[in-house]
């Protein structure tokens, strides 16, 4: 009698399974949690496959993928710090360097006078451009939001209690040279960067908005 309460005993801890568990699972060296909402020991490898392949299927490569996973939590913080949209941030690192982070992630010109660099718009003039380069993207990020608050022209284009950024105003007052393609792609950073976390952190809600016009 106690071999059988025994043998009944484990085959219902193999086969139940508790319809609030989590499972992790990796996308890009990045950790997911889903809930599990099947009641079997095939544990949720539907809903792992699709974020994967619906990851893959954006226009990005692996690192640049994992560059906005990994640098998500910073711009969110250092956005609340200096009161500069998630939008006009994502938009613009992606316009200038397509969600990298080596070297001048946001393509802030400058030129040398004396010791210290005076900050420009697009074009130096007759002067000797430079691009500011930092020592890492947290360093970059909170540069970048420092010059742009600082600049009327481009701050006047952008509202942080909506996460609003109109990139099309913010070219027009001198941040780049090729102004079409360079609106175009800040839009298409903020499209890439909803789709990935969102999928990420399984939320629709979380979206950030660029210009609707």
């Amino acid at each position: 009698m106690k071999i059988i309460k025994l043998i009944i005993l484990l085959m219902v801890l193999t086969f139940s399974h508790d319809i609030n568990s989590i499972t992790t699972f990796n996308i890009y060296s990045y950790t997911i949690c889903t809930e599990d909402v099947v009641q079997t020991n095939n544990v949720n490898k539907v809903g792992k496959v699709s974020r994967k392949r619906k990851l893959k299927n954006l226009s990005l490569t692996n690192k640049q993928i994992d560059n906005v996973l990994k640098y998500q939590k910073t711009i969110t913080k250092i956005s609340k710090e200096y009161k500069v949209p998630v939008s006009t941030i994502v938009g613009i690192w992606y316009a200038e360097k397509s969600f990298l982070v080596g070297g001048t992630p946001f393509g802030i010109k400058c030129y040398q006078k004396t010791k210290s660099k005076i900050y420009h718009y697009d074009d130096c003039g007759s002067k000797k451009c430079c691009f500011e380069d930092y020592n890492n993207f947290e360093e970059a990020v909170k540069f970048f939001c420092e010059f742009i608050n600082n600049q009327r022209d481009y701050r006047n284009h952008f509202d942080y209690s909506n996460n609003y950024t109109n990139f099309s105003k913010i070219a027009n007052s001198g941040y780049c040279t090729s102004k079409k393609e360079w609106i175009a792609n800040a839009k298409k950073g903020i499209n890439y960067y909803n789709k990935i976390t969102n999928l990420v952190n399984d939320k629709e809600e979380n979206s950030i908005v660029a210009e609707t016009n």
